[in-house]
């Protein structure tokens, strides 16, 4: 058996430990779907998620709100009496587009794709520091990052990106640039077929 995992830390979590019989594939993204509309953006926090109330364990709804007490925001998403989900992928993009700044709450997600999809649309990234997302991004580089044992320096991103365009600017250029280079299809492809003809070989003649 060969095991493919989506990062290094889901191979770590599972105890593989780096194994010969293992191997990381990220996910990928369509950089050519998701990416900046052009349009001018709003001066809002956009957060992608599902559920959110109820997975607060994995999503941090409770980490949000503490977050974006009142500052300006948008949910989307399917969550009852908080957000309505997006009506299609293209109308996602069309939002994430028009939103200067993401925030990723995450506690219990490896690498959500939400926040590869807006990193793609050039938002402004804000995002917890857990799992594989230290892995990626680079606080200062391509996004602003903080730790959920202190919300009060997320809380300070999000101000000083409400406040500086330029800033916002600056860091989501990096990031979509680093999706194009970690988490294009290309390389997705190529990866996935590289090793499935080298297992395939390995079927048809093993040592």
């Amino acid at each position: 058996h060969f095991h493919v995992f989506i990062s290094d830390y889901n191979r770590l979590s599972w105890g593989f430990n780096r194994r010969p019989d293992t191997e990381v594939i990220y996910h990928s993204i369509n950089t050519d779907l998701f990416k900046p509309s052009g349009e001018e953006r709003q001066n809002i926090i956009t957060s992608v998620a599902n559920d959110y109330i109820n997975r607060n364990a994995e999503l941090g709804f409770g980490l949000w709100q503490v977050l974006t007490k009142d500052l300006p925001t948008k949910v989307i998403g399917s969550t009852p009496g908080l957000s309505e989900p997006a009506k299609s992928i293209g109308d996602l993009v069309e939002q994430l587009g028009k939103s200067r700044i993401f925030l990723n709450t995450a506690i219990r997600s490896p690498l959500p794709m939400s926040l590869l999809e807006a990193a793609a649309t050039e938002c402004a990234i804000v995002t917890s520091n857990v799992c594989s997302i230290p892995d990626v991004f680079r606080h200062g580089k391509n996004c602003l990052m903080y730790s959920i044992s202190r919300p009060e320096d997320g809380r300070r991103h999000l101000e000083r990106l409400l406040n500086d365009e330029d800033l916002c600017k600056k860091l989501g250029q990096e990031a979509r640039k680093m999706v194009i280079e970690k988490f294009n299809t290309q390389r997705f492809i190529n990866q996935w077929q590289n090793l499935l003809e080298i297992e395939t070989r390995k079927a048809i003649y093993p040592k």
